[in-house]
């Protein structure tokens, strides 16, 4: 890993294109999200960059893996919105094709509970698709429990994608 030289760190407005390539290479895929690239939403680096300005500290985070100024990978953690889910985050990751398998999704989720952990949530969650046994085994490996599925949730290029919610209480 060391000759990598990945850093991981909060994301800065800066790093909004870097993170939209991540997420665009990612959706291109059409294996590991719930949508495409079409049905984005963000597709302007300046509107995401105006949107990381906004974060509230402890609201929300892009985390993200960096090498230099290239953006590898990334996870955003979002804080419950209502009082009765303020203990509570989501988080989803996303790294580019050719690092995955490095360590570097380890270091995202422990840097996402760690910042959790920081900013007082006791409960960070995240759902993966059934066909995705790297995510299924990165989360398990850290003691993430599965709450639920939803069978058939996502048919994704003619084929039924069923839906994990994994769950951790953090203190």
């Amino acid at each position: 890993m060391s000759s990598l030289e990945v850093t991981i760190r909060l994301g800065t407005p800066e790093d909004a294109g870097g993170i939209l390539d991540c997420l665009v290479s990612t959706l291109a895929e059409r294996v590991w999200f719930d949508r495409d690239e079409n049905e984005m939403g963000i597709t302007d680096p300046s509107v995401l960059k105006n949107k990381i300005r906004e974060f509230r500290s402890g609201e929300r985070a892009y985390i993200v893996a960096a090498q230099g100024d290239k953006i590898l990978g990334f996870i955003l953690v979002v804080r419950g919105g209502i009082k009765s889910t303020r203990h509570t985050a989501d988080f989803g990751m996303s790294l580019l094709p050719g690092f995955r398998d490095r360590g570097i999704g380890t270091m995202l989720v422990q840097a996402a509970m760690d910042w959790a952990s920081e900013h007082g949530v006791e409960k960070l969650y995240c759902c993966t698709f059934d066909t995705n046994p790297r995510a299924v085994k990165l989360y398990e490996k850290f003691g993430f429990v599965r709450e639920g599925v939803r069978v058939k949730q996502y048919k994704i290029a003619g084929e039924y994608v069923d839906q994990i919610m994994f769950g951790k209480i953090l203190n």
